[in-house]
């Protein structure tokens, strides 16, 4: 190498090790840069604003502690399974930013689609319950729900690596890998942003990025899998952190 030449750096390889900190929901710079400063960086934790997830980290899901900001006496009054289940996709709603219609219809079509996983399987779902020694005809615990089995979308999330935040329109953890989703029709995306994103997905394997239409569930269905594989019995979303994984 003749004198004074630099070498060249080599990309970073894949690494299926990573830990990322995810901000979502309604979120700027501001908010950003304080999450960034006083964030937890604790593995696995979940706020409803801020997400540190990683290999290792159990799947983020609708009903892992932490994302909802409900006091426990609010949480009783929802005595229903469509009670609880309005609740949450409201949340999610609520976290999506203003005059983001592709956004909102995405999570819309997200619980759609999850509603109509749990009643396609509805057999399958009360055969796993048999097997775990509960009644599947009793109140408790019902097929339904492993609704809140479903994979926890972060809608307008913001994923720190190399010291910025690259923004997506949502992203899910399913205990192995982080599905990134660009969706069609929002906003478009700059060429700085387009080269973050690609160095992000080739950097790491664990992460999937994937570009979809905001109602084209069987494209995220294939990403995704199955989110009820290894979970032996279903919990509701107010389930505490003790409890551990599914």
């Amino acid at each position: 190498m003749p004198a004074g030449t630099k070498p060249r750096k080599q990309p970073a390889g894949p690494s299926g090790d990573a830990r990322f900190f995810v901000l979502f929901g309604k979120i700027d710079k501001h908010v950003a840069a304080l999450a960034h400063k006083h964030g937890s960086a604790a593995a696995g934790a979940l706020s409803p604003r801020a997400a540190t997830i990683g290999a290792g980290d159990a799947a983020l899901r609708l009903n892992s502690s932490g994302w909802l900001d409900l006091p426990p006496q609010s949480a009783s009054q929802l005595n229903s399974h469509d009670d609880r289940k309005r609740f949450c996709r409201r949340a999610l709603q609520r976290a999506v930013p203003l005059f983001s219609r592709p956004l909102e219809r995405f999570v819309s079509s997200y619980f759609d689609f999850v509603d109509e996983e749990i009643e396609r399987r509805r057999d399958a779902l009360e055969l796993k319950l048999a097997e775990a020694g509960f009644d599947p005809g009793a109140a408790f615990p019902d097929y339904r729900d492993w609704f809140f089995s479903a994979f926890l979308p972060l809608p307008n999330a913001h994923l720190q690596w190399r010291g910025d935040f690259i923004p997506f329109d949502v992203v899910f953890w399913t205990g192995t890998r982080l599905v990134a989703v660009l969706i069609d029709s929002l906003s478009m995306k700059t060429p700085r942003h387009l080269r973050a994103v690609e160095a992000l997905a080739a950097g790491h394997e664990c992460v999937e990025v994937v570009r979809i239409a905001p109602s084209d569930m069987a494209s995220l269905q294939a990403r995704l899998g199955d989110f009820t594989e290894g979970c032996r019995i279903p919990f509701g979303p107010f389930r505490s952190a003790g409890l551990g994984p599914l």
